[in-house]
């Protein structure tokens, strides 16, 4: 008996080799759609990061010259008060030297020296502590120097406060006697008060040359000793 062939089996196994075929296509186009998408993605994201990148760096720009500008005016309030600070405190410390003994610790008249320390109950730079939260629009290093100062202050106002509150006066005790001054705070306050204004005076110079400089430009560097 002959072998006999089927000619449905032909046409199945031409069917399958033609989905084999087809199915193929479709995954390499599925890949192809897959990878288009994925590289306009990453390029659309690209864009996105570079635009991200251009706002930030406008945004920074902007506000270092919004910085720039608040350190402006700062500086201009500020330059008449700084510049009167060496001349204010060298007086000060000048006019306590007077009326106390050279160990800077006793006096024999407590009024005169209530009287002397009196106006250092206050600021010596009362604008720049109402602005303290605006300084760090200043140059960094300049900032700092304005802390610095403004801290010294606070202890001679807190120190000028403590010796003139611990003056007392005693009336005469009979027609004829004078009053009478007292002091009860602490011993060496004097002596420590001196020393906070000498130690001021000798930072003022530097410090109001460098704050010339910086609101008036370098060419108030030549002449920073004119004050």
């Amino acid at each position: 008996m002959g072998i006999e062939f089927c000619p449905l089996a032909d046409e199945v196994g031409n069917l399958a080799d033609w989905m084999a075929v087809a199915v193929g296509g479709l995954a390499t186009l599925a890949t192809t759609v897959v990878a288009v998408m994925a590289y306009k993605t990453s390029e659309r994201a690209a864009g996105i990061a570079e635009e991200a990148k251009r706002i930030a760096e406008q945004q920074h720009g902007e506000a270092v010259q919004a910085r720039e500008a608040h350190a402006r005016i700062i500086g201009r309030l500020l330059l008449h008060e700084v510049r009167a600070l060496e001349a204010r405190v060298t007086y000060y410390a000048q006019t306590l030297k007077s009326v106390i003994d050279d160990s800077g610790e006793k006096t024999t008249n407590w009024r005169r020296v209530a009287t002397a320390i009196t106006p250092l109950m206050d600021s010596l730079l009362p604008s720049a502590e109402s602005m303290q939260e605006h300084l760090h629009n200043l140059r960094d290093s300049l900032g700092a120097d304005a802390a610095t100062v403004i801290s010294l202050s606070r202890d001679i106002n807190q120190l000028a406060t403590h010796i003139v509150e611990s003056v007392h006066t005693a009336p005469p005790i009979a027609s004829g006697f004078a009053t009478t001054f007292s002091y009860s705070g602490r011993p060496h306050a004097l002596k420590s008060l001196q020393e906070l204004l000498q130690f001021t005076a000798e930072l003022a110079p530097g410090f109001i040359s460098e704050f010339r400089v910086e609101v008036l430009g370098t060419a108030a560097e030549g002449a920073s000793n004119l004050r």
